[in-house]
C-alpha cells in the first residue's frame, strides 16, 4: 500500500540529493534481478547507460538511477516483490500502462526510474513530462531504434544494455555524447526529444496506474 500517492503525484521535484554509490549499486542490482526473475525486458538507460559505456561508473553529478523495460512485456508483480521483499516503496508514477507510462521506486535514499518503452514508427518510444501547473503537464517522447539486450559488465555485476549502445547514446545525447555536460537539462537536452502537445493530469493518471500495478490508492 502507499501512502498520499496523490500528493506525491502533485509535488514539485525538489532539490536532487547525489547518490550513494553503494547503495544505488545494490538499488540497481535488486530491481533489475527482480525484474529478470519476471520476464521482464529491462536494461540500463538514460544517464545509467551514459555512465556504464562512459565512464564505467555512474555519472558523478548524477541522482537517480534509469532502466528500461518494455512495456509489453512487464509484469506488475515484479514491483510487489520489490516492495514486500526489498524495502522498496513506490515513490511516483507517470502516464498510464497502455501508453506513456513511468514509475520510480526508492530505497535508502537512491531513486530509480523504470520507462516502459512502447512501439513506434521509428521503433520504440518513452515518454516523460514537464508540468505546467500543479495539476496539468506535458507530455514528451523520445524515440528510439528498437533495442536488442546484451549482457555487458558494470561495476564487476552482469547487466541488459542496448546492443548498439553507443548508436543509442548518439541518438538521445548526440553526436558529443562522451564530452560530460554537468548541466545536461533531462527536460529540454535530448536530442530525441519529440514534443506531443498532450497535457496530462498526473494525479489522475496515478489512479489508473496503482490499479493497473495491484496498489492501493489512499
Amino acid at each position: 500500500m502507499i501512502d498520499d500517492m496523490t500528493n506525491r503525484a502533485n509535488d514539485v521535484d525538489s532539490t536532487p540529493r547525489l547518490m550513494s554509490r553503494e547503495a544505488a549499486l545494490q538499488v540497481l542490482i535488486d530491481v533489475t534481478d527482480v525484474l529478470d526473475e519476471y520476464g521482464c525486458t529491462n536494461w540500463l538507460s538514460d544517464g545509467t547507460l551514459l555512465g556504464a559505456i562512459r565512464e564505467n561508473d555512474f555519472i558523478a553529478h548524477d541522482y537517480d538511477i534509469d532502466v528500461g523495460v518494455l512495456a509489453s512485456e512487464f509484469n506488475p508483480e515484479s514491483i510487489h516483490k520489490l516492495i514486500d521483499h526489498y524495502g522498496f516503496r513506490l515513490s511516483q508514477t507517470w502516464g498510464v500502462p497502455e501508453d506513456g507510462m513511468s514509475l520510480s521506486v526508492e530505497r535508502d535514499g537512491v531513486r530509480l526510474d523504470i520507462f516502459f518503452y512502447y512501439p513506434c514508427e521509428a521503433g520504440l518510444y518513452y515518454s516523460y513530462y514537464a508540468r505546467i501547473t500543479m495539476t496539468k503537464a506535458k507530455r514528451i517522447d523520445c524515440e528510439y531504434p528498437v533495442v536488442t539486450c546484451v549482457r555487458r559488465s558494470f561495476l564487476g555485476h552482469e547487466f541488459w544494455v542496448p546492443e548498439d549502445a553507443e548508436q543509442h547514446l548518439e541518438v538521445q545525447y548526440g553526436p558529443d555524447w562522451r564530452v560530460p555536460v554537468p548541466t545536461w537539462n533531462w527536460i529540454t537536452d535530448p536530442h530525441n526529444k519529440k514534443y506531443t502537445g498532450i497535457v496530462v493530469k498526473p494525479t489522475e493518471d496515478s489512479v489508473r496506474a496503482l490499479k493497473y500495478l495491484g496498489i492501493a490508492f489512499d
